[in-house]
């Protein structure tokens, strides 16, 4: 008779976190909304300190405007980072299925984002 079922036994309580984590990793995404805003408005502080816009080519803000680009898209990406985390423990701690959309959602999200920023700043 196997145990793994039986509420309380180490097996079935992994089971419980590993699905929690899972559930969290997909909540990540309203977090971006928070997480955006804090960017945006960091982002516009940090620039207007060197009476620089966002809207000015990255040719002008040079070195600052690189770096307060990197700083907001971290901010901005974080839930996105812990996201891909916590289904990776979801997925270590058995839930595979939620672990893995969990970790392509979030990780699509965080490349593809950063990937484009980047694509756009450069050009």
């Amino acid at each position: 008779m196997s145990t793994s079922g039986i509420a309380g036994h180490p097996a079935s309580v992994g089971a419980g976190r590993g699905h929690r984590f899972g559930v969290w990793s997909l909540m990540m995404l309203p977090f971006l909304v928070v997480s955006g805003v804090a960017a945006g408005i960091i982002g516009v502080v940090l620039l207007g300190l060197k009476n620089l816009e966002g809207s000015e080519p990255m040719s002008e803000q040079g070195g600052y405007g690189w770096m307060v680009f990197a700083l907001a898209t971290i901010i901005f990406m974080s839930p996105m980072i812990i996201g891909v985390v916590l289904g990776a423990k979801a997925r270590n701690l058995g839930e595979r299925k939620l672990g893995t959309i969990g970790m392509i959602v979030d990780g699509a999200i965080l490349v593809g984002y950063t990937a484009l920023a980047l694509y756009g700043y450069a050009t």
